[in-house]
């Protein structure tokens, strides 16, 4: 499990809602909780930095839907400070 965050957060490399691109404050966001089934791999899983993944989790400021296919490839459906956004990776 380890591994395939560390890669991801490799892939990846900055968090999708802010950008920041530190490695040390960067972790991978499960969309469906673990405690629900959810794992660390493919379309589960969103990079984001420490600050942005506090808001997920314990505050009303973003709130990830999930990914999306569109003409554009692979978007983050999600709300930021109540607006509707899709963000590519």
């Amino acid at each position: 499990m380890a591994r395939s965050k560390k890669t991801r957060k490799k892939i990846c490399g900055k968090c999708i809602i802010c950008k920041e691109s530190n490695q040390k404050v960067l972790d991978i966001h499960r969309i469906i909780p673990g405690c629900e089934g959810g794992t660390y791999i493919g379309e589960n899983c969103v990079t984001l930095c420490a600050n942005c993944h506090r808001k997920v989790h314990h505050t009303d400021e973003i709130k990830i839907e999930g990914w999306v296919m569109s003409t554009a490839g692979m978007l983050l459906h999600c709300h930021i400070d109540g607006e509707e956004n899709y963000l590519k990776s």
